[in-house]
């Protein structure tokens, strides 16, 4: 569902987190996640880079969408 499929959200952000720009990649998965707000590998990917970009409080806020998902969200959430 959405604009287009998650899977190349996610790619494209990975690319540009690859290219040296994190914050593109972050703007990415804002937008990937409006169009995907319950895919749990996304919000996860999304969470990690908050992490790695210095902004726990982001990433826990992201982190909680994902233990909120119903049903459950896939064990490979669990190891984001």
């Amino acid at each position: 569902g959405g604009m287009g499929p998650v899977q190349l959200w996610q790619s494209w952000a990975r690319m540009e987190q690859r290219r040296g720009r994190p914050l593109s990649a972050r703007r990415l998965y804002e937008r990937a996640c409006r169009h995907h707000p319950k895919d749990a590998r996304l919000l996860s990917e999304w969470a990690r880079l908050a992490a790695e970009l210095g902004d726990p409080a982001q990433a826990r806020a992201i982190f909680s969408r994902v233990l909120a998902l119903r049903p459950a969200p896939p064990a490979y959430a669990w190891r984001a």
